[in-house]
């Protein structure tokens, strides 16, 4: 296990951003592991200092690397199953929008044939 020192010594950014990345990989699971990883590898070096985005990157690939192997095919399982899903729901969107919108053309194009004569 990755030994980080006195919880006081991290900066406040890096604290936080650990924070969320902790959160999405062992509570929320939502978005692929690697995934959580580089986003918030990516917060830390925009908001934290030159060393942040290394050292967000041990401490969370450390804890990535504790999961055990079965957890971690769960959640890959889990995330693509929720990808599809998603997938399919944009593409009913659209779906629902171009029929929206070619209902909407319909009826300007009527109030405006109305408004014609």
């Amino acid at each position: 296990m990755l030994q980080v020192g006195p919880i006081e010594q991290i900066t406040n950014i890096d604290r936080n951003v650990l924070r969320l990345g902790i959160f999405e990989l062992k509570i929320l699971q939502e978005v692929p592991p690697k995934v959580a990883i580089n986003e918030a590898i990516e917060l830390a070096k925009s908001y934290g200092g030159p060393a942040s985005g290394k050292f967000v990157n041990g401490v969370l690939g450390s804890i990535y690397k504790d999961i055990p192997e079965d957890e971690k095919a769960a959640l890959e399982e889990k995330t693509k199953k929720k990808d599809k899903f998603l997938l399919k729901k944009q593409k009913l969107k659209k779906k629902l929008n171009l029929s929206l919108l070619k209902k909407h053309r319909e009826k300007m194009t009527t109030k405006h044939q109305v408004l014609k004569r």
